[in-house]
């Protein structure tokens, strides 16, 4: 135990990983301890509303103009504090325009994907763009900061109030509204402190911020909002595309059983590997311009260890999804588990791969990652498209999915890795043993459960 808390104060990936990891797990641990008691208030088709206001939701990606991602990155403080004002101010335009682009077209969308239950509820997005946009600002900043306890901390409360808002207003009635309320709260707990804590230690550093110093800054990290929001959105476009087109295909209780399967067995391994890759993203940076050697060594071994992690839960999972979610969340939920069982091969390359998404972005290759988002979503909705279209059952959809996932996270691996080599050959290596991997702080942290264990 004392050689691993001083590898920690040597290395700062090593602590912050196991930090953003523990209030991560904590808050999905809070998310899955009420998934039992939600499944029961709440039927499949309340979990497609919920799925596909999520699907519009993610708009939350580019809410802040893609400028929030290079707060990190300079030397200055003054720089990154004009881009955190640059971001915010973009989030607020973005939001107001939402939700007027909502409200005209709202309802009709809400038809067109099967969902009805949806329309009166859309007012909620805009608040849900803004409550996710400023947490992701302002953490932001805290990565810079190096403050990973305190995100650790607002992690864990995100998931309990969630979980606490969704199961208490299920109690109440409150159908399928609940589930999309209790999101917003999850996604808001938190912000107050971050933001209140960063005013109070970094005060001078945003008094300096200045109209001329937000136009400098976002003229500098220009291709952020317009590459790489473009890239980003057809990212999160290549996940969401899943419930749009089911639900375009097929009825809402299948949009809802298929989202409860990535909900209940994916996003635990997902948001382990959001604390890795919010660390990985800051360090990674670090390492490029003072050790390219160190960051080469550190994706390598990161890739090596993840892999063996992620065989156990996965193979898990691929032996007893269903009986597992039959057996916690009720029989009628036994379809989400044969769901899950088949997406247990995109679950392992997806915890190996998730963490290092970043990569193409710290290499300054935006477009490089555009192409590459252009191409999951092509494959994504081609497939579930041709499934659909031919009138091929649900199952035959998520597999389409899942196959077409897969394939492209190891096109992305290669192409990373492939990047961080040419960038560790055009410079000289640094000294060794250059900062921790990431899943070293796996590692230290404790095996990783599997999902719904």
């Amino acid at each position: 135990m004392r050689k691993t808390i001083e590898r920690m104060r040597r290395r700062p990936l090593l602590a912050g990983v196991v930090l953003l990891a523990g209030g991560a797990a904590g808050g999905q641990a809070a998310t899955l301890l009420a998934q039992p008691a939600l499944t029961r208030l709440y039927s499949q088709a309340d979990y497609g509303v919920l799925a596909v206001y999520m699907a519009i939701l993610s708009l939350a990606t580019v809410a802040c103009g893609r400028y929030e991602m290079a707060v990190p990155l300079p030397e200055e403080d003054e720089v990154a504090a004009n881009l955190l004002a640059v971001s915010l101010i973009v989030l607020v335009g973005f939001a107001l325009g939402s939700g007027l682009v909502l409200l005209a077209v709202g309802p009709w969308l809400a038809r067109r994907l099967n969902v009805p239950a949806l329309a009166p509820l859309l007012w909620m997005v805009p608040v849900g763009l803004l409550a996710a946009g400023i947490y992701k600002a302002i953490s932001t900043w805290a990565v810079r900061r190096r403050q990973y306890t305190l995100i650790a901390r607002t992690k864990l409360s995100q998931g309990i109030g969630q979980a606490v808002a969704q199961v208490a207003l299920g109690l109440v009635g409150l159908r399928p509204a609940g589930l999309l309320f209790g999101d917003i709260v999850g996604r808001s707990a938190g912000s107050g402190t971050l933001a209140s804590l960063a005013w109070r230690r970094d005060l001078a550093v945003f008094r300096r911020v200045t109209l001329s110093g937000m136009r400098a800054a976002a003229y500098r990290y220009r291709d952020f909002p317009r590459v790489s929001s473009l890239s980003a959105l057809l990212n999160t476009a290549g996940v969401q595309a899943a419930p749009v087109l089911l639900a375009l295909f097929y009825q809402a209780e299948v949009v809802g059983t298929f989202a409860l399967s990535q909900r209940v067995v994916i996003a635990p391994i997902v948001l382990v590997g959001q604390a890795v890759s919010q660390v990985y993203f800051g360090e990674m940076a670090r390492s490029l311009a003072r050790n390219p050697a160190g960051a080469e060594r550190m994706l390598r071994s990161t890739v090596r260890r993840l892999a063996v992690l992620a065989l156990a839960p996965t193979a898990l999972l691929g032996a007893f999804g269903p009986a597992l979610l039959a057996t916690l969340f009720g029989a009628k939920w036994r379809e989400a588990g044969i769901y899950a069982q088949m997406m247990a091969p995109l679950a392992a390359v997806q915890f190996v791969v998730w963490p290092l998404s970043q990569t193409l972005y710290v290499l300054e290759e935006q477009r490089l990652q555009l192409c590459w988002d252009i191409g999951r979503l092509t494959a994504v909705a081609a497939g579930i498209a041709l499934v659909g279209a031919t009138r091929g059952s649900a199952r035959e959809a998520v597999a389409a999915y899942a196959a077409t996932m897969t394939a492209a996270y190891g096109v992305f691996l290669w192409l990373a890795w492939r990047g961080v080599r040419r960038a560790a050959r055009r410079a000289p290596a640094g000294p060794e043993g250059e900062g921790a991997t990431a899943a070293e702080a796996l590692e230290a942290a404790g095996p990783v459960e599997a999902p719904g264990g």
